[in-house]
């Protein structure tokens, strides 16, 4: 994943507009406090190479970084710019909650086709994790079917149900791919449940462990009492 939440989702809206030709990878990791790290690639196809200067301004790691420093909690922490017969978009976001990184999408509506807008519940089996993918822009005229976006979300804590038709229960990891015509008039939700432990359960775990070491020191250093002569 790489890419620009408030400005570069914006160009990229601006590149959907201009041809629709793209294609667009991304690799996400959400830790147990739902922080977490966003790669994005974003290929454009040749037919944009005599386009791709009008939307070159947007996507420079410098005005990525304007654009975020206009919100908290999402950070540029990489940028690769690589021009050529496919010019290619690399980046990479930290964010400290889904909160941060829905503020930061927020920001430029048509960022919504890709970034996504995050919610979470608790329930009784875990975190239900839902991201709705597609909306904030029309359809664009002549969209082609062969490009396509694909997601690959790794979660920290192990995952109970989800709708993904790619599911790596043994990592963690499930994986969506969309055609970007059919993202953006079907606009898919994602939905993940992951194992979600309660701060109480926590705290009695820790205190169980607390006193059990207590009790193995006491053991150690108490004082044996004396035989009766």
């Amino acid at each position: 994943m790489s890419f620009s939440l408030k400005s570069c989702l914006g160009s990229l809206a601006a590149v959907l507009l201009l041809s629709g030709c793209l294609d667009y990878e991304e690799e996400m990791t959400i830790k147990e406090n739902l922080s977490g790290e966003a790669r994005i690639t974003l290929t454009l196809p040749d037919s944009l190479v005599g386009k791709f200067s009008e939307v070159q301004g947007q996507v420079t790691a410098a005005k990525i970084k304007e654009h975020l420093d206009k919100v908290s909690g999402v950070r540029l922490l990489s940028h690769e710019l690589r021009q050529g017969r496919q010019p290619v978009v690399k980046m990479v976001l930290s964010f400290d909650s889904l909160e941060a990184w829905n503020e930061a999408v927020a920001l430029h509506p048509q960022a919504v086709v890709l970034a996504g807008k995050f919610t979470k519940e608790k329930t009784e089996k875990g975190m239900v994790i839902e991201r709705q993918l597609g909306g904030g822009m029309a359809l664009p005229n002549g969209l082609p079917d062969f490009n396509f976006v694909n997601y690959t979300t790794k979660y920290a804590s192990p995952i109970v149900a989800t709708n993904s038709r790619q599911l790596n229960a043994h990592g963690n990891e499930v994986r969506y791919r969309y055609q970007l015509s059919e993202l953006m008039q079907q606009q898919p939700m994602m939905s993940t449940t992951v194992e979600h432990h309660l701060p109480w359960l926590m705290l009695v775990a820790g205190s169980v462990a607390a006193l059990a070491v207590l009790w193995k020191v006491w053991g150690m250093v108490k004082p044996k009492s004396k035989r009766k002569g």
